[in-house]
């Protein structure tokens, strides 16, 4: 009896873990950041962490239709799955000489959605736009 107990605190423990560790606030200075833009570039369809091994055919099949650039993200964020949610005064650089929004151009101010965040263009300059999460 005394077994079954230790294997269900062993296991209660295990499952609020991976609960908790699931959608945990995360912080950062500074870190590499893939960012899914829809084709009209009108909307961030979502942001994942960069890793240069990632299967590209496997990010086309997942987001058809959309276009992939390279930015860091500044300040906190949750890790849902593999999509990243940008919390309060997050920064984030995009890239946009790293795959170029056809002649898209942003200008500051503009509003851009990273899924239902919303982000305010606070500079824009040649190949790079900077974007504030929104309180």
């Amino acid at each position: 009896m005394k077994h079954s107990y230790k294997v269900i605190s062993v296991l209660l423990l295990l499952l609020i873990t991976t609960y908790y560790s699931s959608a945990q606030t995360r912080s950062t200075k500074e870190t590499k950041v893939l960012l899914i833009v829809d084709s009209n570039a009108t909307k961030i369809i979502g942001m994942e962490l960069f890793d240069k091994d990632k299967d590209q055919e496997m990010l086309l099949k997942k987001y058809p239709n959309s276009l992939f650039y390279l930015g860091l993200l500044k300040g906190n964020y949750e890790l849902k799955d593999e999509l990243i949610i940008p919390k309060s005064g997050a920064i984030i650089t995009m890239y946009t000489n790293k795959e170029i929004f056809s002649s898209k151009r942003f200008l500051t101010n503009d509003e851009i959605f990273i899924g239902n965040v919303k982000t305010t263009v606070v500079s824009e300059k040649k190949g790079e736009v900077i974007l504030k999460t929104q309180q």
